[in-house]
Formats: C-alpha cells, sequence, structure tokens
C-alpha cells in the first residue's frame, strides 16, 4: 500500500510540475479606442509554446499564445514588435517570452511605441 501511495504521489508532484512550466499570456481581444479589453491570464495550452502576442489591425487588438490561433510569427520574428500585412491590413505584431508579457494595458509609453509601429507599418505599405 505504502508504495502505491509513493508513484501517486510522484505523479501528482510531476502533474504539478508540468503544469507550472507552461508560459502563461493574457488572452482575448480589445480596442484601441481606450475601452476596457476583454482579456484574461490563462496557461497555453501547448507546453512548446515559448511567446505570447499582441496583434493589432486597425482598431482591434487580439493577445494570445504563439501557435494557438492563427498567429505563428513569432518563432521567426522573435521578441519585439514588427509590422505586417494581414489580411489586406496593416498589422503590428508584438512578441514575448516572459510571464504575462503581452499586457492588455496601455500605458502611454506603449501607446506611444503603437502610435510609432502603426506608423511605420502605414509608410512600409505605401
Amino acid at each position: 500500500m505504502n508504495s502505491s501511495f509513493g508513484l501517486f504521489s510522484i505523479i501528482a508532484i510531476a502533474s504539478f510540475t508540468t503544469c507550472s512550466l507552461a508560459l502563461q499570456c493574457y488572452d482575448g481581444w480589445g480596442s484601441t479606442d481606450g475601452s476596457e479589453p476583454y482579456v484574461e491570464g490563462r496557461e497555453c495550452l501547448d507546453p512548446n509554446v515559448r511567446y505570447c502576442y499582441k496583434q493589432i489591425v486597425n482598431t482591434g487588438i487580439v493577445y494570445g499564445c504563439e501557435g494557438e490561433g492563427e498567429t505563428n510569427t513569432c518563432a521567426s520574428q522573435g521578441k519585439g514588435c514588427t509590422g505586417q500585412i494581414v489580411a489586406n491590413y496593416s498589422a503590428t505584431i508584438c512578441c514575448c517570452k516572459s510571464e504575462m508579457c503581452n499586457s492588455a494595458t496601455l500605458s502611454k509609453q506603449h501607446t506611444l511605441i503603437v502610435i510609432i509601429a502603426v506608423l511605420g507599418t502605414l509608410i512600409l505599405a505605401l
């Protein structure tokens, strides 16, 4: 009976350890108009996910885990923001690698970075 309990304990500890190693990102959507975004923090389902992302297209913002949605650019792009064309729209995709790094709140500094990135994207698209 003790060996069964010991094996169960090892499996339970290993399960919690595996779960805690998953990257946590904000997931949801929002708007650049300053309204409150609909986001929640969660663990990425795929243990191989190494990036969180924030994608800004026109007035919409999407937050999530790299590779679990439509976005698969962070692995090739690396950390940082880049301008791209997504479905014929100028977009800015920001990738990061730490817990909850794809912040759902925009400070003045973040707003300035987003504005510069969007303007750069628009100029490149012309």
